[in-house]
């Protein structure tokens, strides 16, 4: 079985131990501890992708403050190369976001990833629209943080009925909204972006939707717009990829979450 994991996270050498612990402390529910699968080093994540038999994986890194946003992307452009897909990181706050990702652009990266509740924005804010408008014109897929964060419990900054006016003002373009566009419950998920043109990966949304509301999620939404994830290092490749196999699908559709939705999306030859 191939495998393209959409949502995979590691940094740099010198940050990678901090930002774990920091992470893994942040993380961490009454129904969830989060042991993570690696050290958050690129190496390692590497390492376990393989152990995990992953063809390729988008690689993401969140530029949290405006300053940083040419270093994070720095570093993912170190790693522009195969079986690494890296994805780039804007701030909302950076002013020369059309000359950084005309930077990205250039160099083929085919995305960029925003986390409103670490970047401190409502995704439907349309102050930012501006940079979503130059991503749709160097044909660049969004990839979204949506609804529940375990270290944000009080913020809505990217919950579905959001999610869902961003969907609808871009039509168009290719959108993806992590966890299932919620993680703990599919209920606003359902309500506000099944039907609409936008993808989902299925990171983390096992341990908050289950399967049963997973497997309906997929069945109102249609197979063709889910994503194989496990937003490593916080879950095990393995155990998704056993939830993803035990799902009430043909063995097709099973193969267009792995991997075949994912390399349209994509653009790559397997």
């Amino acid at each position: 079985m191939k495998l393209i994991d959409t949502h995979v996270h590691a940094f740099p050498d010198f940050l990678a131990e901090k930002a774990i612990r920091k992470l893994s402390i942040a993380c961490s529910t009454v129904s969830h501890q989060a042991d993570p699968m690696t050290n958050g080093t690129f190496a390692d994540t590497l390492a376990k992708q393989k152990e995990w038999g992953t063809d390729y994986f988008v690689l993401l890194n969140i530029a949290t403050t405006p300053e940083s946003v040419p270093k994070v992307n720095d570093f993912l452009l170190e790693h522009n190369e195969a079986p690494a897909i890296p994805f780039g990181s804007i701030h909302p706050q950076y002013t020369n976001y059309k000359e950084e990702i005309r930077r990205l652009a250039d160099a083929g990266i085919k995305g960029v990833k925003f986390h409103p509740e670490y970047q401190e924005f409502d995704m439907d804010d349309p102050a930012v629209y501006p940079i979503y408008e130059e991503l749709g014109k160097n044909g660049m897929i969004m990839l979204f943080h949506a609804g529940y964060d375990p270290a944000y419990e009080s913020s809505y900054r990217s919950y579905p009925k959001k999610a869902a006016k961003v969907v609808e003002d871009f039509q168009g373009m290719k959108i993806i909204l992590a966890h299932m566009g919620n993680l703990t419950d599919s209920a606003e998920a359902m309500e506000y972006l099944v039907g609409k043109d936008v993808f989902f990966d299925i990171s983390m949304a096992h341990t908050g939707m289950g399967k049963k509301q997973m497997e309906s999620m997929i069945k109102a939404h249609g197979v063709d717009r889910f994503l194989y994830a496990t937003d490593c290092p916080w879950s095990n490749g393995l155990e998704v990829q056993e939830l993803v196999r035990s799902f009430d699908l043909t063995q097709e559709e099973k193969e267009k979450i792995f991997y075949k939705n994912a390399a349209k999306l994509l653009n790559l030859t397997l």
